[in-house]
């Protein structure tokens, strides 16, 4: 999940700094690069042990993109080249660590992040180039207030600062001038930084409903908007919203009815719901392995592990020849967490 990736990010963070405590402050920056670089080569590594991988998933099983199936868009976090400087790896280094990719979506909402690893205290050196950093994107943004560059890094620089309130109308006004999936993202995983998650929810229910979205909106925003009402506790509401894209036609079947068992497994006291409602997946559409999977992962997670693992060899066996490595993954995933 988010969180363990996140914790690798941080720890590989902590060790290359560590390691150079007794060196000058530029092989200190030169140490923040190699972190960087690192963390890239880790992002790169992680985002194929999720369903981010799934976008490869044959036609016949779909008829709209899939929240199931679509990979995630980006980040707020470039890669970037080798020539970036330290505290530019620094920046893409702990603002990656809000926007490190696509939650699993298999995995129940209430058993995952969705506001930021608080982050470890930097060093003066380090917070006072950031800050040097930001004051300059800003004085250039006076001048080029839609140059969407100095947009990006003036809000990554707040959000290494955790000053969640300036990177606020920057990354909003990113999302005017470049209306995207993953702007959208950036500015809501702020807003849930910030606490404010009736803020998060409005941003995606705003970008489902944009014109710039289309007829058929991401699944992506579609999850988003679930994800943060669900956070908010306004389970109701949020199962009016699956049923309305249902009525819409913004999602197919399959996506409809994990979307619904999404909202009750992160609701109190709806375990039962949900368990029943990924068995209705399973009924209707027997030959498609997400039900399988997405059931035996909440399975695994409420301590039921011979019904999980039963559920799993059935996921694998009919999953397409191209998927059954990411199948195999979210699978070992699950298991690793128990």
């Amino acid at each position: 999940m988010r969180e363990a990736a996140r914790a690798a990010a941080r720890s590989a963070l902590v060790e290359d700094e560590s390691a150079s405590n007794s060196d000058s402050f530029e092989d200190k920056l030169v140490a923040v690069k190699e972190a960087g670089r690192a963390k890239r080569l880790e992002r790169e590594a992680f985002a194929p042990t999720f369903m981010d991988e799934m976008a490869s998933i044959p036609a016949e099983f779909k008829k709209n993109k899939s929240i199931y199936t679509a990979a995630a868009e980006g980040s707020m976090s470039s890669s970037g080249g080798d020539d970036n400087s330290g505290v530019d790896s620094i920046i893409r280094v702990l603002a990656g660590l809000i926007t490190i990719g696509l939650i699993l979506v298999f995995i129940p909402s209430d058993l995952t992040v969705t506001a930021p690893v608080p982050q470890r205290e930097l060093s003066s050196d380090i917070l006072e180039q950031v800050a040097k950093q930001v004051e300059e994107y800003e004085k250039a943004l006076r001048s080029s207030p839609e140059d969407v560059d100095k947009l990006r890094v003036a809000a990554e620089s707040y959000i290494v600062l955790e000053d969640y309130a300036a990177a606020a109308p920057l990354l909003a006004r990113l999302l005017e001038i470049e209306p995207s999936v993953d702007n959208v993202d950036n500015l809501a995983d702020v807003y849930k930084a910030a606490g404010m998650k009736a803020k998060a929810a409005e941003v995606y229910k705003n970008a489902v409903n944009a014109a710039w979205s289309g007829e058929v909106p991401s699944s992506l925003l579609l999850k988003g908007l679930i994800d943060a009402l669900n956070a908010d506790g306004r389970y109701g509401l949020s199962l009016s919203y699956v049923k309305s894209f249902a009525e819409k036609n913004m999602a197919d079947d399959v996506d409809v009815l994990l979307l619904e068992a999404r909202v009750y497994s992160s609701w109190i006291g709806h375990g039962k719901d949900a368990e029943a409602t990924y068995q209705k997946v399973i009924d209707a559409h027997g030959e498609d392995f997400r039900g399988y999977l997405a059931k035996g992962v909440f399975c695994r997670e409420i301590g039921k592990p011979a019904e999980a693992d039963a559920l799993f060899r059935q996921a694998k066996s009919i999953a397409p020849e191209d998927m059954r490595d990411v199948v195999s993954a979210v699978i070992s995933q699950a298991m690793s967490g128990n």
